[in-house]
């Protein structure tokens, strides 16, 4: 991805499409701020609530490469994880989880990419049928969850059960 990402700057710059899906499911859980997963450029900033609380991590993308330590109301991953190799997943999910303080949005493709990785793969390298991913999605955490898919993407709303903590 760090190839694909040096030589065209716009990539992972499609995500801020989905500002309204985001806007309308954290407005649902009360969020107060996102965190933005592999956020690539950070286009999806501009077109939150400029009230949120906003920060995002990219691996590939230099000054965002710290994961934070600590999380936002909402988590999102949109067209991430279709790029994680299947053995990292778990990892990566636990990154995001663990950043969420009230719910997770994922937005997955189920389809090739347009684009070829320098070695000659697809750059989707993880093409799982929807209810795979749900399996890896649905994780105890969660008080409850929405899946829905079609033949091209999945798309994930999961709220994370609440606790107490006492000190």
């Amino acid at each position: 991805m760090l190839d694909l990402r040096k030589k065209s700057p716009n990539w992972g710059s499609t995500a801020h499409r989905y500002g309204a899906i985001v806007t309308e499911f954290g407005k649902l859980r009360g969020a107060e701020g996102v965190f933005d997963f592999v956020c690539g450029n950070g286009s999806r900033k501009r077109i939150l609530p400029s009230y949120w609380a906003y920060s995002g991590y990219d691996p590939a993308v230099e000054g965002k490469d710290d994961l934070p330590k600590k999380g936002q109301d909402l988590a999102v991953a949109i067209d991430v994880f279709e790029h994680v190799e299947l053995n990292f997943i778990q990892k990566a999910l636990d990154a995001l989880y663990e950043r969420a303080n009230l719910g997770v949005f994922l937005h997955i493709s189920l389809v090739k990419a347009k684009h070829l990785l320098p070695d000659g793969r697809n750059a989707h390298i993880t093409l799982l049928p929807a209810s795979t991913w749900v399996g890896y999605l649905a994780r105890p955490e969660l008080e409850s969850w929405e899946a829905h898919a079609t033949d091209r993407w999945l798309r994930f709303y999961g709220r994370k059960r609440v606790t107490d903590e006492v000190e």
